[in-house]
């Protein structure tokens, strides 16, 4: 899957899968566990290797100890980030998708879009502007509606409109909670 190799959820998110189901029950204990994923993006490759948490034997003496969860980005211009927090923060900064936008368009691709049909029309609408590059259009039709309300209130404010005996006239009547007949 690729989600985990190129961002890890961050604290308080739940991740699709549980970090220990990461590891194969059927690997040898000395078998070091991570995912490995090199990909192209603008003409320049990149190398993600993430790792999760899990037991492993000590290198000197006995027993088990606790491998810590890795994270290491290998940048085209020879950079190797290794801190989790600032390879999320570099991947998302270089694909313009956090974890969660990552997920909802991967699953797209994978035919299970109903999750995101479902999503609240905000959060499908921050989807799709970040998807398609809509942000401009979003600037641009913010720009026309400020121009059209300007344009207005000049025609309206030409046209002497409303007519200052008339304007308390023009408010809505209000009714009774129960209907009735206006006030």
């Amino acid at each position: 899957m690729l989600i985990p190799k190129l961002h890890a959820a961050k604290p308080g998110e739940q991740a699709e899968r549980e970090p220990s189901t990461l590891r194969s029950k059927y690997a040898a204990p000395e078998t070091p566990t991570f995912a490995e994923l090199t990909f192209a993006y603008d003409r320049a490759v990149y190398t993600v290797r993430r790792s999760p948490e899990y037991r492993r034997p000590k290198t000197r003496g006995e027993g088990m100890t606790t491998q810590h969860a890795m994270a290491e980005l290998i940048c085209p211009d020879g950079r190797v980030i290794t801190k989790q927090t600032e390879v999320d923060d570099e991947i998302t900064a270089l694909l313009g998708l956090d974890h969660d936008q990552f997920c909802q368009i991967a699953m797209l691709a994978q035919g299970d879009f109903l999750r995101l049909l479902l999503a609240k029309t905000e959060e499908r609408s921050r989807i799709f502007q970040k998807l398609f590059d809509t942000g401009r259009y979003a600037c641009l039709q913010e720009k026309l509606r400020q121009s059209a309300l300007e344009v207005k209130h000049a025609y309206d404010a030409a046209a002497g409109w409303p007519p200052p005996a008339r304007a308390s006239a023009l408010r809505r009547p209000s009714f009774p909670a129960h209907g009735g007949s206006p006030r």
